[in-house]
């Protein structure tokens, strides 16, 4: 057996099985699932991994007697250590431990996180550099995979590496025994981390940039690339960027050069250095205002493929949300790029009329029309106001040009929809092959291994009851339902109260609690209808390990709780999300047409990573598992196939607004109902957040509905019971140490939260009303609310409440803002960053004669980074000094706990 590494290099290996530790710390089962994939394809290398979770620290290990350790771990929160590695990260931390604890051991770490949040692979990079100061060294340098880019990026290359570093480690050498390096120099010579100078990364949205070690050289593969490294203002990682072959399907060329930012996005994207040489476009993404532009010389995106390519990911015209362009039929040529600066295109949708100015030509087998910039229409589209079709394809041409017209096999024209998406375009870019991989393409995984059988029962029995409560939750009566907005807002807020006298919660504001939702029942059904499984979705299966599995210490998975299908597909298993690449892999054998099979490969290699990454997680419009599944008709997998290759149905997180001093035995918390644009059309809505409204909607108050409001199937179908029932929903505490009011209440807070990120300052507030009133004679310090919301009269959140706290003096100040109430020319502040700005002599003295705590609540992606930045500004200009120590002071806020931050994505 041979092993090929990333540089080419040709590794043999020994037939005798060689052990390393393998352990994980995991929230969502996300590092379990690399790990155990990771333990799964050591056996291809005559490696034995020894499994086990960080959980089990001295009970099933202990990593001071290992030689060899390797640790994937992730982060969860802002920075927080998931809680099955807890107790193992206590134990390190111990001041006991000797500076040579670990000498004997040497180690690699997995890392990962969300680039989202300030504190990226904050648990992973703290064990590792304490790893380190207990006297263990890296074999293998760690790796750092960043979810808000898709974790493959990096987790896939890394992983390729390790099994060659873990081969010369245990090259000659049994059992636990490891042999010196093979290597002239230590790899943290050459790699750069705040953590430690081991590391393997990839950072900031840059599909096709990978950074690649090879262990056998110990050196960056670069081949000739002339690399730039560039720390943005509020970096934390100092990263090199490397080439991949471009047989792998990478599209980085030979000669370009690449400059990564930080954590601000303040970047431009890979540049196609030699035009006249790629061979792929990937398109560019937007992230926000903000666009990833794939660069020609003069920075335009250009929807146009050279040579022989036929396919085209497509692009994101200037600001706007759309796609543009698609796969011409049986053409090389892809006609109609958008424009730089005017965002118009070459037969295109006139933005003033919506009507088609150009249409196809008749014998040219080419694509024309495209989206205007700012109109989100189609090409060849359907004018979104009369729904008439303004395009058509002429002639004979062998075009595709957006979508299917009823059950109709002609092409013709496009589906208007709520979203005005390009539905055609998108399912040719999922399930067009791509001429330029190889047959089979190159760094295809091997099938997965199964380990579960099914056994259909014809009457329930003891092995197929379950408990209703998941594990570790329990149940929570909804007793109060406040619809907190107007029917004309864009997003509809609902407020919901639980009863948790009977649950011994002790919680402080600040905390947070998981929900285990459901997925809504339409989109369970549209499942067992695709897959045929209708006639046996109810009745009762056992669920086994298969016999003679060749997987190691194969499990019935703990989350597939229910024993038939529609419960399994309602309660257990994730169908929203895209499936990952292991499931294409196994779907890739379901199929009857080659066709098919093939482009499935195509997604689930190595070749294909940035193909998959692009259609599957960096665009905006992601296809759920049903999209995919129905997207390659010939596809038809086995209810084994899902059980093991599907996911978790992951509890969502929810801010608590409420005090146990104000409201003893109550907990309330508010959401937005979320819907958004499909991937095949028609409007999708939050799973947990739809479900939620559908069991409350009987219990609702306030202000009316739209009677166009968009429900969910779920909801209509419970509204027509017409039942009052208290409805109970599974519920866990999850305390949240680092975002709580100071223990010295004579401190100052200032809170900045817009939206729905105002909930846990609510329940700050009532707790310190409810002080005030019992200690009438205690100094408490002051509080500065800052909120923010589109329009004052629809979607003001807590509007009431705020005005109650001004008028008892248990908030000093309020800084609203309004920002679709605010024309464009008027002064008036529209973003919290208006307000700190307007504000900012004041604001910064807050910081400094008050030496104020900063709490931000809210989107992580666009709004905490926006308000950062806007303190680090106005703290420069009010103390008169530089942007970088004005930013060194507000990073050490950081560190010291002092600006903290309770974010999402």
């Amino acid at each position: 057996m041979v092993l090929q590494s990333m540089t080419g290099v040709l590794i043999p290996t020994t037939a005798r099985h060689k052990r390393f530790l393998l352990v994980y710390g995991s929230q969502t089962g996300q590092s379990q699932a690399i790990a155990e994939e990771i333990s799964d394809r050591a056996k291809q290398f005559g490696l034995v991994a020894d499994l086990h979770c960080l959980s089990s620290t001295d009970k099933k290990f202990s990593i001071e007697k290992e030689k060899l350790v390797v640790l994937v771990i992730s982060t969860t929160g802002d920075g927080e250590a998931p809680d099955t590695a807890a107790k193992f990260i206590r134990r390190m931390k111990k001041n006991t431990l000797p500076a040579d604890y670990l000498s004997r051991t040497k180690f690699t770490l997995l890392g990962l996180g969300d680039s989202n949040y300030n504190n990226f692979c904050n648990c992973g990079k703290s064990v590792n550099k304490r790893l380190a100061q207990l006297g263990a060294s890296h074999f293998y340098p760690s790796g750092w995979a960043d979810d808000a880019v898709g974790l493959a990026m990096v987790v896939e290359p890394w992983i390729d590496g390790l099994f060659v570093a873990l081969q010369q480690e245990l090259s000659g050498v049994e059992g636990r025994e490891t042999c010196s390096p093979q290597m002239g120099e230590n790899t943290s010579d050459r790699l750069t981390d705040t953590s430690s100078k081991d590391s393997f990364t990839i950072r900031d949205h840059t599909p096709n940039v990978v950074e690649c070690v090879s262990p056998a050289h110990n050196t960056l593969v670069q081949q000739n690339n002339k690399m730039s490294s560039l720390q943005s203002s509020t970096a934390v990682d100092t990263v090199s960027v490397c080439h991949i072959s471009e047989t792998a399907n990478s599209v980085v060329s030979d000669k370009c050069e690449i400059a990564i930012g930080g954590v601000t996005k303040d970047f431009t994207n890979m540049a196609m250095a030699d035009t006249n040489k790629y061979k792929t476009m990937s398109g560019a993404v937007t992230k926000g205002s903000e666009t990833m532009e794939t660069a020609a010389a003069n920075k335009t995106v250009v929807t146009s493929v050279a040579g022989n390519s036929k396919t085209m990911v497509g692009a994101v015209s200037g600001e706007s949300n759309t796609m543009v362009g698609a796969v011409s039929g049986e053409s090389n040529t892809m006609v109609g790029a958008v424009a730089g600066d005017s965002r118009t295109m070459a037969g295109a949708v006139d933005r003033d009329t919506n009507t088609m100015v150009g249409a196809v030509a008749g014998d040219s087998n080419t694509m024309v029309g495209a989206v205007a910039g700012d109109s989100r229409t189609m090409a060849g589209a359907v004018d979104g106001d009369t729904n008439t079709m303004v395009g058509a394809v002429a002639g004979n041409s062998n075009t595709m040009v957006a979508a299917i017209a009823g059950d109709s096999n002609t092409m013709a024209g496009a589906v208007a929809d709520d979203s005005r998406t390009i539905i055609m375009q998108r399912l040719a870019e999922l399930t067009a092959l791509d001429a330029q991989f190889a047959d089979p393409p190159l760094g295809t995984p091997a099938l997965p291994a199964t380990w579960l059988d099914v056994l259909y029962l014809s009457t329930e029995n003891e092995s197929t009851k379950v408990e209703l409560v998941p594990n570790g939750y329990q149940m929570a009566p909804v007793v109060a339902a406040r619809r907190m907005t107007r029917h004309d807002s864009v997003k509809s807020a609902l407020e919901l109260t639980l009863d948790v006298s009977k649950l011994n919660w002790k919680y402080e504001p600040g905390d947070a609690f998981f929900i285990a939702g459901e997925n809504d029942r339409a989109e369970v059904q549209g499942l067992i209808d695709r897959l045929n499984l209708t006639d046996i979705a109810d009745r009762p299966f056992q669920l086994m390990l298969k016999e003679g599995t060749l997987k190691r210490k194969a499990a019935v998975p703990d989350y597939i709780r229910h024993r038939t299908i529609r419960k399994v597909f309602t309660y257990d298993l994730d169908i929203r999300s895209p499936p990952k690449k292991a499931l294409l892999r196994a779907m890739a054998e379901c199929c009857s047409e080659q066709q098919q099979t093939l482009r499935l490969l195509q997604l689930c290699s190595r070749q294909g990573s940035a193909t998959y990454m692009q259609l599957m997680h960096l665009r905006q419009l992601r296809p759920t598992f049903l999209d995919v599944l129905n997207a390659f008709p010939s596809c038809q997998p086995s209810l084994v196939c899902l059980l093991e290759g599907l996911g978790k149905l992951a509890p969502r997180p929810y801010s608590i607004s409420s005090s146990p001093l104000s409201k003893p035995g109550l907990v309330t918390f508010v959401f937005n109902k979320v819907i958004y644009d499909g991937f095949s059309g028609g409007r999708m809505h939050g799973v947990c957040t739809s479900w939620l409204d559908a069991l409350t909607v009987q219990l609702q108050t306030g202000p009316k509905k739209s009677p166009h409001d968009c429900v969910s199937s779920t909801v209509e179908q419970l509204a027509s019971l017409n039942i009052r029932l208290t409805p109970k929903i599974p519920v866990q505490l999850r305390h949240n140490q680092h975002f709580r009011l100071p223990d010295d209440s004579s401190r100052s807070v200032i809170m900045l939260g817009p939206g729905t990120g105002i909930a846990p300052f609510v329940g700050f507030l009532q707790q310190i009303e409810a002080l005030r009133t019992k200690y009438t004679n205690h100094n408490f310090g002051k509080t500065w609310l800052f909120y923010g919301c589109r329009h004052k009269e629809r979607d003001y959140l807590y509007r009431k409440e705020l005005a109650n706290f001004l008028t008892t003096g248990t908030l000093t100040t309020l800084s609203e803002s309004f920002s679709r109430d605010t024309p464009e020319d008027d002064t008036t502040p529209r973003y919290i960053q208006d307000n700190i700005r307007l504000h900012a002599a004041e604001f910064v003295r807050w910081l400094t004669d008050y030496e104020a705590l900063v709490y931000v609540c809210g989107d992580a992606k666009n709004m905490a980074v926006g308000i950062m930045r806007t303190v680090v500004e106005v703290y420069a200009d009010v103390r008169g000094v530089s942007e970088e120590e004005a930013r060194s002071r507000i990073e050490k806020m950081q560190q010291d706990k002092l600006y903290k931050q309770d974010v999402w994505t």
